[in-house]
C-alpha cells in the first residue's frame, strides 16, 4: 500500500505547476447548480447545503416539539446526511420500498442523531413529514434512536461505535454471500 500511495504522490504535479494549474481548471465544475437526486422533491436549492439547512431545521424542529433528543448532534452531520442522501452519486435506494432486498444500506452508529435521519428519509419520500412532529411520542414510528420498526433502518444503534461492526458484517454478507452489488454507508460520532 505505502508504495502504491508513494508512486501516486510522486506522479502528482508539483504545486503551482503549469500542469496543475491546467487540472484545476478542468475540475473546476461548468454548472454552478448542484447535481440532487432525481428523488428528491422538486423544491428550489442552490445547492446540498440548502438541503443540508433543512435537514437541520426539520431535525430541531422534531426535537423542539417532543422537548426532547439531542439537535447539535444532528446539526453537526447535516452536510454528510445531505450529500449521502441527496447526490446522485450517494445512496442508492426505493423510497417507495425502502427494504428493497437491492438497495444500499445506511447505520447511523450515533444513534442519537436520529432526528436528522427521519429528516432525511421524510424529505426523500420514504415517510410523511407529520412524523416528524411525533418524534418519541408513544406509539409514534419514530423514536429517539433508529430502529428496525422504521422504513430503510435495518439495526437499532445508540451505543457509539456499535454500528461500524454491523456494517463489516452487512457489506460482507451483501459481497461473499447475496452476491449483490450494494454499498453500506456508516456514520459514525460522538457528538
Amino acid at each position: 500500500r505505502y508504495l502504491r500511495v508513494s508512486y501516486l504522490m510522486s506522479s502528482r504535479p508539483k504545486r503551482g505547476s503549469a500542469k496543475q494549474k491546467q487540472a484545476e481548471e478542468e475540475d473546476k465544475p461548468q454548472d454552478k447548480q448542484p447535481k440532487v437526486s432525481k428523488r428528491f422533491k422538486k423544491e428550489d436549492f442552490n445547492d446540498l447545503q440548502d438541503i443540508a439547512n433543512l435537514l437541520r431545521i426539520d431535525s430541531i424542529t422534531s426535537t423542539n416539539v417532543t422537548k426532547s433528543g439531542h439537535p447539535t448532534s444532528c446539526a453537526s452531520i447535516a452536510e454528510v446526511m445531505s450529500t449521502l442522501f441527496f447526490h446522485e452519486n450517494g445512496i442508492r435506494f426505493l423510497p417507495n420500498n425502502p427494504n428493497y432486498f437491492l438497495n444500499d444500506r445506511f447505520i447511523l452508529s450515533k444513534g442519537h442523531a436520529a432526528p436528522i435521519l427521519f429528516a432525511a428519509l421524510s424529505r426523500a419520500g420514504v415517510f410523511p413529514a407529520e412524523e416528524l412532529l411525533k418524534l418519541r411520542k408513544k406509539d409514534a414510528l419514530l423514536q429517539g434512536h433508529p430502529v428496525p420498526s422504521i422504513p430503510f433502518v435495518d439495526v437499532a444503534t445508540g451505543s457509539l461505535g456499535m454500528g461500524l461492526g454491523f456494517g463489516a458484517g452487512m457489506a460482507y454478507s451483501s459481497k461473499y454471500f447475496d452476491k449483490i452489488d450494494n454499498r453500506v454507508y456508516v456514520v459514525l460520532g460522538a457528538g
